[in-house]
């Protein structure tokens, strides 16, 4: 069964193919199946943190998660100050604390405004470490702007999956040539790490 949305997991496993046990991360993990990047790796005997914010999708993302390695975080990640924010909730993979995000999304697809507290992504790493082999983030809005926070505090990283949001060309810029892109679609860009 394939779960990624455009073949994504395709260039992931390929890129991690002789990692056995890997670790991963992936924040904005949703229910755990739909247009998962991980899923497979996590089927496959990986361990890993899911960052899911939307406490609609994630009772969905416990249910879907039995049985695997996994720990499980309810909690908005930002890469700034934490506070309690407004956060747009849904269980349509649109849920967003990003209002230009809300924006484009609130005529196709119904929203509830909540109150969420955040957490700063050091505080993440604080508490579940920097060493990863596989990151996928996916934050409706906020990926790239996270990405370019943890990049250079995650060096182990063999392979990212990010939600560009159309920010493809500053995300290579930012890579230098320690990375190379091997996959861009409408979505996501995965990079993997050159000596791989």
């Amino acid at each position: 069964m394939k779960y990624s949305q455009n073949n994504e997991e395709h260039y992931i496993l390929n890129a991690v193919k002789d990692i056995t046990n890997g670790r991963l991360l992936d924040i904005g993990a949703y229910d755990g199946i739909t247009f998962s990047n991980v899923r497979k790796l996590l089927e496959s005997g990986w361990n890993g943190i899911l960052i899911e914010a939307s406490p609609k999708v994630f009772s969905l993302l416990q249910q879907n998660t039995k049985g695997l390695d996994v720990e499980l975080v309810n909690i908005c990640i930002v890469d700034n100050k934490e506070e309690l924010i407004d956060f747009y909730d849904n269980d349509q993979a649109t849920a967003t604390n990003e209002i230009d995000n809300y924006n484009k999304w609130k005529n196709q697809t119904p929203f509830n405004k909540i109150h969420l507290n955040t957490c700063n992504y050091h505080k993440l790493l604080l508490k579940f470490g920097h060493h990863y082999d596989f990151v996928n983030i996916d934050i409706e809005g906020g990926s790239v702007q996270l990405f370019l926070k943890l990049f250079l505090l995650m060096p182990t990283v063999k392979c990212w999956c990010i939600e560009h949001d159309g920010n493809v060309d500053l995300i290579k810029s930012y890579i230098g040539d320690k990375y190379k892109s091997v996959y861009v679609n409408p979505e996501n860009i995965i990079i993997v790490k050159n000596d791989l």
